[in-house]
């Protein structure tokens, strides 16, 4: 039998470049009101499963599916619809205008999305994520850390089921670590289902139900994050990396 918790999932998932093999058969799940932390060294294809979930990049084998259906070949903006939203590393806001119309057009993309549980309003995205004294304020000029938050209200405005994050905790400050974490929470808290790529262990860690470890591109362990930490394997292929 189906399980409908699933929202969105992946088997046998393969991206290759030219001669290269960056994804080699993943399986993924992420289930309703979970969060699910994937971590691994520089290059063992966090991002690439992360482009090629939410369809910045098209699968070479595998298949992806929404709530049971067949996505592999559904559009990135077709999934953004449906509700399946990202962040990237780099900002996503339109340096040259304010934070509150980044909002504003990212409210009026997600006119399209006519199925939305949940129609955010700018004010509302701007209470959420603890940016209302900033409205008017240039994205240019936000701190990297103010970036990042923003770069996630705007994907909230999609009102997304599912919301794949990569490396929200890079290279923050203490308070934006705080600020970030309080969102995060909030939005494991109201429901959503999260996958979070991320390095900062200490951070993401506590967010999280399940843990999944990449290595060259492969899925190396999963499981209960205190469980799969300790594992030699792991050990060996990410933390040992890291020293």
């Amino acid at each position: 039998m189906p399980d409908d918790t699933i929202v969105l999932s992946a088997t046998g998932l393969e991206k290759r470049y030219g001669g290269v093999l960056a994804l080699g058969g993943v399986d993924f799940e992420l289930h309703s009101e979970e969060v699910v932390g994937v971590i691994g060294p520089n290059g063992s294809g966090k991002t690439t499963l992360f482009d090629v979930l939410s369809g910045a990049t098209r699968a070479s084998g595998g298949e992806i599916r929404w709530r049971g259906r067949s996505i592999t070949r559904t559009a990135a903006h077709e999934r953004a619809r449906m509700g399946l939203a990202r962040t990237f590393q780099q900002a996503m806001a339109f340096p040259g205008l304010s934070v509150l119309d980044n909002l504003e057009a990212a409210c009026v993309a997600a006119e399209h999305r006519s199925d939305r549980a949940t129609t955010w309003d700018c004010d509302g995205l701007l209470d959420y994520a603890g940016l209302s004294k900033l409205a008017d304020t240039s994205a240019g000029d936000l701190s990297w850390g103010q970036g990042r938050i923003l770069g996630v209200a705007m994907a909230l405005a999609l009102s997304p089921e599912a919301l794949l994050l990569d490396e929200p905790f890079a290279g923050l400050s203490p308070v934006a670590v705080h600020e970030i974490t309080t969102i995060l929470t909030r939005l494991k808290d109201d429901g959503h289902a999260l996958a979070i790529i991320d390095h900062e262990l200490e951070y993401v860690l506590p967010l999280c139900d399940r843990l999944l470890v990449m290595a060259t591109g492969l899925k190396i362990a999963e499981g209960e994050p205190a469980e799969v930490i300790a594992m030699d394997i792991v050990q060996s292929a990410y933390l040992g990396d890291l020293g």
